[in-house]
């Protein structure tokens, strides 16, 4: 609203929900941004691959694509793809979720599940954890409790005795392959899930030392696959960014990770 009423030049952030009616005008700006976002599975779960799995195969990801105005999908990289050298993703599946979930033992199937997530996303956050909710209620039968908190209390809960399943988005601190990849290392204060993984943690390190870009990629897409296919996570693709910016502020520029240069900036009414 202060944008539109002309107190506001540059509004770094538009809500999700709000792109589709803006994606016309000329003062509109969709641009990626480096992040990892994901929806994890607790340390409760950690032993329990076939449950994994039939949560991750019972998503419509189209469909959640659609719902959340998606550039890019869901169940794929939450990593932008010139990084990649292939893009593994996970597809519904919901024969094979079918498959996984009655292997689980039924004393867990009928238990109720938690999936958290932070009040700080917003409505298109809330939104989404409605939408997975449903769709493991309708495609399995599950039980699925929301819980939504301020985000300090979230992270410290992350921190301290994760849910069962929880929503997670982190800014990369510089835009490399690697640094999506290492919140997931066993040292790093990001790594939510517990993961400790040899597979996973040696491709971390061959990537370290890749000579090659060439090189960094294939190992990059190995690793995300290692993620994926286990599941350890369910990714929910690159994230774009919206923001507003008056058309006669020119030269200003918005790197991946949220770094604004005004070096060049010029006003042109």
């Amino acid at each position: 609203r202060l944008y539109e009423a002309g107190k506001m030049q540059f509004l770094r952030r538009v809500a999700t929900t709000e792109a589709p009616a803006l994606n016309k005008r000329s003062d509109f700006f969709e641009l990626p941004v480096a992040r990892f976002d994901y929806i994890g599975f607790g340390p409760e779960l950690k032993d329990q691959q076939d449950l994994r799995k039939a949560f991750a195969y019972s998503l419509n990801y189209a469909e959640l694509k659609s719902l959340l105005n998606s550039k890019e999908s869901p169940g794929c990289p939450a990593l932008p793809k010139r990084w990649l050298k292939d893009i593994p993703c996970l597809k519904f599946d919901l024969a094979k979720a079918k498959e996984h979930w009655n292997r689980v033992p039924e004393k867990l199937r009928n238990r109720k599940f938690i999936l958290g997530f932070s009040k700080m996303g917003g409505d298109g956050v809330q939104q989404g954890m409605e939408w997975m909710q449903h769709q493991w209620k309708k495609n399995l039968g599950a039980n699925i409790e929301l819980q939504s908190m301020e985000n300090g209390v979230y992270i410290n809960q992350l921190k301290t005795h994760p849910p069962d399943l929880f929503r997670k988005g982190v800014g990369l601190e510089r835009p490399t392959c690697l640094a999506g990849l290492e919140i997931f290392d066993p040292k790093d204060r990001e790594n939510y899930i517990r993961l400790n993984d040899p597979t996973y943690n040696s491709l971390l390190h061959q990537i370290k030392f890749a000579k090659t870009e060439g090189l960094k990629k294939q190992l990059c897409s190995k690793a995300s696959a290692r993620l994926i296919d286990a599941p350890f996570l369910i990714p929910l693709g690159e994230m774009y960014f919206g923001m507003m910016a008056r058309p006669e502020f020119k030269g200003w520029w918005l790197n991946e990770i949220n770094q604004l240069d005004l070096t060049d900036l010029i006003y042109k009414p």
